[in-house]
């Protein structure tokens, strides 16, 4: 029956000329046919379907699914499949394709006729079952043959083979029936079905392949059919005036940077609030076709760095969103980035790019992913040098295109709500948009400023005859006198409107509640932190945020309010207004820069209610009293930048309004007294690494409600019995607190509950009472011993007590029926587990590293997506593994039994690590785990692992020390497999090299397990990391063409290498050198300008290694233990570097002048020799010379 759906790319090949559309497509030989006839439906099926019906088939159908009834199963998921990816089919089991009580003959056909896509999934019954799947077969057949059709036919061979679909015997059999069909219907003309097979047969096709399964098939045919046709979700791009202009002008300079290299990198500048963003929006829509939907647009800043890694990973790369959904690891987020990409074109527009280290980093990275040849990366900043930064090169940068003046007055006049301009006044309009009309930097040329025109134009409205008064009240002069943002002027009107209380609000958003607040992981967000600033409900909260939406001053506000956005202009025109002088009022403080003090006095400080002090604007804080300033509502005070030789003393007490108190002063060394005054305080964060607070008095701030304190030494007790409001509660890395008192049933809205890292903590009295807890975190408690009972924390959803090495026992774990997650990894002492059978929401079980004996009820944990286990020292019956149908990943060590039975049965399986397991000597045939794609084996006793030659879902295979290892699978067949290692694997037997994927892209290998030979490394040419492990492969070090191609290089344990020459390595990022106790000297003849990391670890030859200034880019550099080396070089300025290590060196070693790494953050030299000591001295004194010096 049919269905329609949009997915993957079909293979065929298309060419446009004058003519129309025509389909080159290739026989089983490889040879090209054609069809370009034209031809029309027959006048019987043209009358039928064509009746009058009231619905009306939707536009978004571009895909059509024809199928025989009984491959429904397979084309109902298929059709969820692409409904995924924001392709909807017309699919007749959704009524949105067939509805209920209409003639569905017309739809069907109207369907065909404007689809693009006819995915035709082909079994023995498709044929013979039902006329209808032919009917729509000759339907797409026609439909393709007229010169206006756009419609590509995918056959797909599913449940019958080419050589069956082509038998002349088994074709006579499908005619008779079709003849005995069109006896009694005279819409079916069995010669145009028999010259539809024909069609058929010539147009390349998908085949389910032998071990391939339903899963993977459907991925495949998704795939193809998302090549050809756009998601339905797009960006609207209506509104934006010059939108085709100013595109043709960027792709104008995408055509003449294209000629020359591989991948196209432009730059885009212009002033905040100019349009970039918007136009890279449009450019990706508008590209979406020429690059087959490879399309992305990368807004840094618009999202945390992982979420915006994890949304570009799903749309450029194949790797599975559910696996992308779980990424939490950010650099192997990064290592996908430059490994995983689609090799078709791209576009993708890198947007909104900072002038500062962190941003400018993220980008370098995305610049050097793997995009496919042809691709195009577009680059957007506040300006030139900016771009330059990155390397680009300024004749392939050009200026944001300007508003013409008839495109200005368009946008002006949709954000006043005027439809037609003849309802104005020529003059006026052209006076309202003069005052959008701009200087540019260069103080000659003038532009118009669209973010200017609507906020001008949402202020003035629809009503025009009020227009001139309202002119004549707004600020026409820039009041903060600040040439670079004219603009300004425009935006303060907007901001004048709002009362005290909204405005308020909006500073607050840009400047103090910042984006750092929202902390899903713990229920808090900027809305939150409002409501405590503010005394606010939620409800007034969201009313205020409205506001300010409704006014243009936040951009983005989901339905929920917890995401909040806001322009980077409104946020510097924020940080401008606190610059703003009033001898009566000033509402903030804020400093950045550490240049201006706050000396002038007066009564001003009393109208002072927030206080901002970031980086090097904390020196605005020196010797200034906080007496007078009682009625400040929020101090912030964030230094991460290192300050030697620097501290700062701050006496709170007298800030008796205070509401909110972050103290984050990791670089810099602060003295904080008066806490126990501030009985107004909601909210508290104080992480002071360096300083010891008296946190005595914290039971007295009896209002507060987030409690987050880390890092703090000399704190042996903390009483929160006074803390009744409390509802968020953290004390991270107290190394010396014993005892946390005070907590009770009376605490009420306590939801989260974390002490990791308290590796003193004894005891918690209370736990048990808190009835509302839905998170408990103990992780790393080493000598917490006994936990209360908490069997009557009914909501608890996560508990965390992984390598609490002392606990024998959780009282009340089996009464926890809300639990999701439960960690317990590392707690040595742990033998003993109650019944886990009430816990039918558990999700998440990590009991790895842990003696347990027994573990009863696991057999009836059927929502368990996640195992981690050691069941080394369990006594009777293992648990049944086949019956936790819902496992996606297993962690097993110490299984004495058969297990790959069970496994067999895991048919969600993706992730598989066993540890010392033994009990089978071969694996069965796994090829019914279809979404298998990632096995590790350490130190196991199987012998035979064939059974995975046929899991082709594979890409990850890692084996460490199974000594009885004899056979490994037959890796031709593997062909996802792009990781492999092997080491310490010391009987295999049955290795054949050769057999390698050439798709392979890591390999670790040591040579007492494995040795390929040069000729086998030569085949692979996706190799970019490379891990050898003792002398056998020195000789691939010298293969100049796999060296040029590698990015990672691993070399360890080379015991005869004496010298190392890098220069072949010309695009490598990484290299650690461990281990290698005769290697003396590492050179290098032209620069690395790829390279970010350095490692050299226990060579104790070691005599020398090349001019740091080799590596430019050179990020972080770590030596250790390399004894014999005395000196380092560095000739030139490293403007990367931001973290050297030196362990264990020489204590006369030279170190290069630290004034030749200005971006440099961590340093750290550490030996156990006294003789050292006076080096770190001279170290130390540099480094304090050298940040006085950017002070």
């Amino acid at each position: 029956m049919a269905s329609t759906s949009s997915s993957g790319r079909a293979r065929c090949e298309h060419v446009d000329d004058v003519s129309g559309q025509i389909f080159q497509v290739r026989d089983e030989e490889g040879n090209p046919t054609s069809n370009a006839v034209n031809c029309e439906l027959s006048a019987n099926m043209d009358n039928e379907v064509r009746a009058n019906s009231e619905h009306i088939l939707e536009t978004k159908h571009k895909v059509f699914l024809s199928h025989c009834g009984a491959q429904k199963d397979f084309v109902e998921q298929l059709c969820v499949d692409l409904e995924r990816c924001d392709r909807y089919p017309f699919f007749d089991k959704r009524r949105s394709s067939l509805p209920i009580g209409e003639k569905f003959p017309k739809f069907i056909f109207d369907a065909i006729e404007q689809c693009r896509v006819g995915v035709v999934v082909l079994s023995k019954e498709f044929f013979t079952k039902s006329k209808w799947p032919m009917l729509e077969l000759n339907a797409m057949v026609k439909e393709s043959k007229k010169l206006s059709s756009r419609i590509k036919i995918i056959p797909i061979f599913y449940l019958i083979s080419v050589a069956e679909f082509k038998d002349i015997e088994i074709q006579k059999q499908w005619i008779i029936q079709w003849q005995k069909w069109s006896e009694k219907d005279n819409r079916i003309k069995v010669e145009e079905w028999k010259d539809a097979l024909k069609v058929l047969a010539t147009i390349h096709s998908l085949v389910i392949k032998k071990g391939c399964g339903d899963v993977q098939f459907r991925e495949e045919i998704v795939m193809e059919v998302c090549g050809l046709v756009t998601p339905e979700t797009r960006w609207d791009d209506s509104h934006v005036q010059g939108r085709s202009r100013s595109c043709e002008v960027i792709e104008d300079k995408m055509d003449q940077v294209l000629t020359k290299p591989r991948i196209c990198i432009i730059g885009l500048y212009g002033m905040g609030g100019i349009g970039k963003t918007t136009i890279s929006k449009a450019l990706c829509n508008k590209l979406a076709l020429k690059f087959c939907d490879n399309v992305c647009h990368i807004e840094l800043g618009s999202g945390s760095e992982l979420e915006l890694l994890r949304k570009t990973l799903k749309k450029l790369s194949k790797i599975r969103h559910d696996i992308l959904n779980e990424l939490d690891d950010i650099e192997l987020g990064y290592a996908y980035l430059k490994k995983q990409l689609c090799t078709q074109p791209m576009f993708v527009a890198l947007d909104n790019v900072h002038d500062d280290f962190k941003a400018l980093e993220v980008a370098q990275t995305y610049l050097k992913a793997s995009y496919g040849s042809g691709s195009i990366v577009l680059v957007t900043a506040r300006s030139l040098s900016v771009l330059k930064k990155l390397n680009l090169d300024e004749g392939n940068c050009l200026e944001m295109p300007e508003l013409e003046e008839n495109e200005a007055e368009t946008l002006f006049l949709s954000y006043a709500d005027l439809p037609s301009r003849h309802e104005v006044d020529e003059g006026l309009l052209k006076d309202c948009i003069e005052r959008c009309h701009f200087l540019k930097g260069d103080g000659r040329s003038r532009h118009y400023h669209p973010l200017a025109l609507k906020v001008l134009g949402q202020q003035l409205g629809c009503n025009t005859t009020k227009w001139a008064a309202q002119l004549r009240n707004i600020d026409t002069f820039n009041q903060l006198k600040d040439k670079r943002h004219p603009v300004f002027s425009i935006l303060r009107n907007s901001y004048d409107s709002l009362d005290r209380k909204h405005q308020m609000v909006f500073m607050d958003l840009a400047l103090v509640v910042t984006p750092g607040y929202d902390n899903p992981f713990l229920g808090w967000t900027r809305r939150d932190m409002l409501c405590v600033v503010h005394e606010a409900s939620v409800e007034d909260v969201k009313d205020m945020l409205e506001v300010l939406k409704r006014k243009s001053l936040l951009e983005d506000l989901t339905d929920d309010f917890t995401e909040i956005g806001m322009h980077d202009l409104w946020i510097e025109f924020a940080v401008a207004e606190t610059k703003v002088q009033d001898s009566k009022e000033q509402r903030w403080v804020y400093h950045v820069d550490g240049k201006k003090a706050l000396g002038r006095s007066g009564r001003w400080r009393e109208s002072v209610e927030r206080m901002c002090f970031l980086e090097e604007g904390w020196r605005g804080l020196e010797g200034l009293s906080l007496t007078d300033f009682v009625n400040v509502e929020a101090f912030k005070l964030v230094v991460e930048i290192l300050t030697p030789d620097c501290d700062l003393d701050l006496d709170l007490s007298g800030l008796k309004h205070l509401k909110s108190l972050q103290l984050d002063t990791r670089g810099l060394t602060v003295r904080a007294e008066g806490l126990s005054s501030l009985s107004s305080l909601v909210y508290l964060s104080w992480n002071t690494p360096r300083f010891a607070p008296c946190l005595d008095g914290i039971g007295r701030l009896t209002r507060l409600q987030t409690l987050e304190l880390g890092e703090c030494k000399a704190t042996v007790v903390l009483d929160l019995t006074e803390l009744r409001f409390l509802r968020n509660a953290s004390v991270i890395r107290f190394p010396d607190l014993i005892s946390l008192k005070g907590l009770s049933s009376r605490m009420a809205d306590l939801r989260f509950l974390r002490l990791p890292d308290c590796k003193s903590l004894r005891e918690c009295p209370g736990v048990g009472e808190l009835y509302a807890l839905e998170m408990l975190v103990f992780s790393g408690c080493g000598k917490l011993e006994k936990l209360p009972c908490l069997g009557r924390l009914t909501k608890l959803r996560e508990l965390w007590i992984s390598d609490c090495k002392s606990i024998r026992e959780v009282p009340g774990l089996s009464d926890l029926v809300s639990l999701e997650e439960f960690l317990a990894e590392g707690c040595s002492k742990l033998v003993i587990l109650p019944d886990l059978a009430k816990l039918t929401k558990l999700r998440y079980l990590d009991i790895e590293k842990c003696p347990v004996q027994k573990v009863p009820g696991l057999d009836g944990l059927l929502s368990v997506t996640t195992l981690n286990a050691s069941f080394g020292k369990l006594s009777g019956e293992p648990p049944v593994l086949s019956k936790l149908s819902a496992l996606k990943s297993v962690s097993i060590d110490g299984w004495n039994g058969p297990i790959w039975t069970g496994i067999r049965s895991l048919l969600m399986l993706e992730v598989l690590l066993l540890t010392s397991c033994k009990g089978d000597d071969a694996t069965p045939d796994l090829q019914n785990v279809e979404r298998l794609r990632d096995v590790s084996l350490r130190g196991c006793e199987y012998k035979d692992l064939s059974g995975l030659s046929n899991s082709t879902g594979l890409e990850t295979f890692r084996l460490f020390g199974c000594d009885k290892l004899e056979r490994l699978p037959e890796f031709g067949r593997l062909t996802k497999l792009t990781s492999l290692e092997i080491l310490d694997c010391l009987n295999l037997r049955d290795w054949r090299s050769e057999s390698i994927s050439c798709s392979l892209e890591h390999l670790a290998v040591d040579g007492s397990s494995v040795t390929i030979s040069v000729r086998d490394f030569e085949s692979l040419t996706s190799l970019r990391q490379l891990y050898l492990f003792g002398n056998e492969h020195e000789n691939v070090l010298s293969m100049a063409s796999l060296c040029s191609q590698l990015e990672s290089v691993k070399i360890c344990g080379f015991s005869k290498m004496e010298a190392l020459d890098l220069t072949n390595f010309s695009h490598l990022e990484e290299l650690r050198l461990e281990g290698n106790s005769a290697l003396k000297r590492v050179t290098c003849g032209t620069p690395l300008t790829d390279l970010i990391k350095l490692e050299v670890i226990d060579c104790e030859s070691l005599v020398e290694i090349p001019d740091l200034s080799t590596f430019p880019q050179l990020e972080k550099l770590r030596l250790k233990e390399c004894r014999a080396l005395t000196k380092l070089i560095c000739s030139e300025r490293l403007t990367a570097l931001w973290k050297i290590k030196l362990t264990g060196c020489d204590q006369k070693m030279e170190v290069p002048d630290l004034s030749r790494f200005p971006n440099l953050r961590d340093f750290s030299l550490r030996t156990l020799r006294p003789g050292m000591m006076m080096k770190v001295m001279e170290v130390v004194m540099t480094m304090r010379t050298f940040f006085r010096s950017k002070q």
